[in-house]
């Protein structure tokens, strides 16, 4: 987790014992820069996201939670968002190319993707979530192999987009 950017996101709690109003802080990421851009009360404040090794928790489980479990699905859905946004933006992605990101991640989690500007934009959006979340390096492979094996299925059941086109269907955005 990252200390700094949930200061950013939480101002001072003396809005909240004296009963007034305290406003939400609004968050925007910027992939080119490997930051967010969060909206606060005095102006806007840039944060540069922290590498992936620097973020992993202590984590929720000790063994693969059900992917229907509260508290892993924030998981899952950062990464699949991620899937689906970067879909919409290159509507020739199959799901072939998104096996192989996954692969790639779970090869090498916190290597450089190279050329592969999905597996960066999984990568991007994972460091998000672990700066505001408490997930370890386990779960979250663990949550990309679960992708993964989504992706094979659909793509076995419903041709070469068929993940992408499911994934669609039910992610916000779509």
């Amino acid at each position: 987790m990252d200390p700094e950017l949930i200061a950013l996101l939480d101002p001072d709690r003396e809005a909240e014992t004296s009963g007034e109003a305290r406003p939400e802080a609004a968050l925007s990421l910027d992939p080119r820069a490997e930051a967010v851009e969060i909206e606060t009360p005095d102006g806007p404040r840039r944060h540069a996201l922290k590498p992936l090794s620097a973020l992993y928790g202590k984590g929720r489980y000790a063994a693969p939670p059900d992917p229907e479990d509260e508290g892993f699905l924030p998981l899952l859905v950062c990464i699949e968002d991620a899937i689906a946004s970067h879909d919409r933006g290159a509507p020739d992605l199959t799901d072939g190319q998104v096996s192989l990101a996954l692969s790639r991640l779970l090869i090498k989690l916190e290597g450089d993707p190279g050329d592969n500007h999905l597996a960066r934009r999984i990568q991007l959006s994972l460091r998000l979530s672990l700066s505001l979340n408490d997930y370890s390096r386990r779960e979250v492979i663990w949550a990309l192999r679960r992708v993964a094996r989504s992706v094979e299925r659909h793509r076995r059941d419903a041709g070469v987009r068929g993940y992408l086109d499911f994934i669609q269907e039910f992610l916000p955005g779509g």
